[in-house]
């Protein structure tokens, strides 16, 4: 088997371009294993995605014990949540009035799940019900796990939303090629419904993509001139978002390269954040500095 390409992170500055690309879509699909999925893509050569972690798998766990008249909760103290806690609540109607009760707590401490022992004692059966199901949701991908990834290596192809709400996408011309096989797999290991519409060369469609291109762009500006006005931000944060404006930018002048196209505006939009990013981040760096001193 050849190297293996990962999608959260692949180089297609060598993939062989032709055509127009395409837009992509899918549907259906449900819950796979992770093994079966994992295998499935190492098979052709792909990196699958991280398996569920055990703080999710709780947070699945327990929310498949919650039905009718119980509640799953995150645990907490005063208003601070507790991250890989949570809690099956029962609610009680008296009358007009609902009572709540804790029936089950369980937390995660090193990767293991840990129950109260106490509420082990009272509820047995609940706690090897939670304990199953524990297990079994680390042992499968939801259709959200899969529908997640499958956005992310989207953008690793440098597809771009042509809906707002997403669920369409168009992808260029260099990406198709990994997509095609990628769509192969798990048609046949998720069971998923996935659709490829080659992209017509016009004048309609060009100025589609390219507009969807730059409301990405234009959402991700706003995004970072809030976080960035807002303040709070430190000096690693800011740099990560700088990078992924730089990003932003290399992709739009991709775009506009392919589809023969230029945003003077756009461009005027990128620097006046990456400005406001490096104002904040000398800002932070003087602060480090100055706590230093």
């Amino acid at each position: 088997m050849g190297k293996q390409m990962d999608l959260i992170g692949v180089e297609l500055e060598n993939v062989e371009a032709s055509g127009a690309g395409g837009s992509v879509w899918w549907c259906g699909g449900g819950r796979v294993a992770v093994d079966h999925l994992s295998d499935a893509l190492k098979s052709a050569g792909f990196v699958p995605p991280a398996p569920p972690s055990p703080v999710s798998a709780l947070t699945r766990a327990m929310r498949s014990l919650a039905g009718q008249h119980d509640l799953s909760r995150m645990l907490g103290e005063g208003d601070k949540r507790i991250r890989g806690s949570r809690a099956l609540v029962e609610e009680r109607r008296s009358g007009n009035s609902l009572d709540y009760a804790v029936a089950l707590r369980a937390r995660i401490e090193a990767d293991v799940l840990v129950i109260d022992p106490e509420d082990e004692a009272v509820r047995p059966e609940t706690a090897a019900q939670l304990r199953a199901a524990f297990e079994e949701a680390l042992r499968e991908f939801t259709l959200p796990d899969v529908t997640s990834w499958l956005v992310r290596v989207l953008r690793r192809l440098d597809a771009v939303s042509l809906r707002d709400a997403g669920g369409v996408y168009y992808i260029p011309p260099r990406g198709m090629g990994v997509w095609s096989k990628l769509s192969d797999v798990l048609r046949v290991s998720v069971g998923l419904s996935l659709y490829t519409m080659p992209t017509m060369r016009s004048a309609e469609a060009a100025e589609a993509i390219f507009n969807a291109v730059a409301r990405e762009m234009q959402d991700l500006c706003v995004a970072f001139a809030d976080e960035t006005a807002e303040g709070g931000l430190g000096q690693r944060a800011l740099n990560a978002r700088k990078d992924d404006l730089r990003a932003a930018r290399e992709k739009l002048v991709r775009y506009e390269a392919l589809l023969e196209r230029s945003s003077a505006a756009l461009h005027s939009q990128l620097d006046e954040v990456d400005n406001a990013l490096t104002a904040a981040i000398l800002l932070a760096e003087a602060d480090a500095d100055s706590k230093a001193a």
